[in-house]
């Protein structure tokens, strides 16, 4: 009500309504961070358009490299049903949908398979080591097995070990393959020439041929 707004706080607020966002938290942060930004534009007679406001959020999130296929469904609706209120339901669902499949993946099949394979693992190690302690009460002459069980202990422990490091490399090789990446179409030398559009062309396109 009683502050001035001068031109490097709108230069300030055009950095944060431009910031970098975090796919792993909820979308409303960037619909806060975006809004907001534009209120204190608003408030500084320098409101963003209704079009730059959806370009910006837009670009924030093909940035993350998380939601290419929901960017693209959104290029391929019609211009005049982009409005802001359709972006932010239309990405909302995009992120609801995103965490139901990791948390299918995830929370579910190899979550599971993790705690089996260690469940099992930690099984034998516990029926190792009550082997042991009944071995402990026996008789002396019974010290070679206690001395074989205390090897088994050993070797499945190292077991246990290897199995937790492998999984924990399986699960890390997973979350590096959620984020997807477009490979740019590669093109190869035709034998062509266009003087126009260079020599990645069909032979049967030339300067003679291309018309425009």
């Amino acid at each position: 009500m009683y502050g001035k707004i001068h031109p490097h706080d709108l230069a300030d607020n055009d950095m944060k309504f431009r910031a970098p966002w975090d796919p792993s938290t909820p979308f409303e942060m960037l619909i806060d961070q975006v809004e907001t930004a534009q209120e204190y534009a608003a408030d500084g007679h320098q409101p963003y358009s209704p079009a730059q406001l959806i370009s910006n959020a837009y670009n924030i999130v093909y940035q993350t490299g998380v939601y290419i296929d929901d960017c693209e469904e959104w290029d391929e609706l019609p211009p005049h049903v982009k409005t802001w209120q359709r972006f932010k339901e239309h990405f909302l669902k995009a992120q609801a949908k995103f965490c139901k499949k990791q948390t299918a993946k995830h929370s579910g099949y190899f979550s599971w398979l993790m705690d089996q394979r260690i469940n099992d693992q930690c099984q034998k190690i516990e029926n190792a080591a009550n082997s042991l302690i009944t071995a402990t009460t026996t008789r002396s002459d019974e010290m070679s097995t206690i001395t074989a069980t205390q090897a088994a202990y050993s070797v499945q422990t190292e077991q246990l070990t290897a199995t937790i490091a492998a999984l924990q490399k399986e699960i890390a090789t997973i979350k590096a393959q959620q984020i997807k990446t477009k490979k740019p179409r590669e093109r190869k030398d035709q034998g062509g020439y266009c003087w126009t559009h260079g020599y990645l062309v069909h032979p049967d396109h030339t300067s003679h041929t291309y018309k425009n």
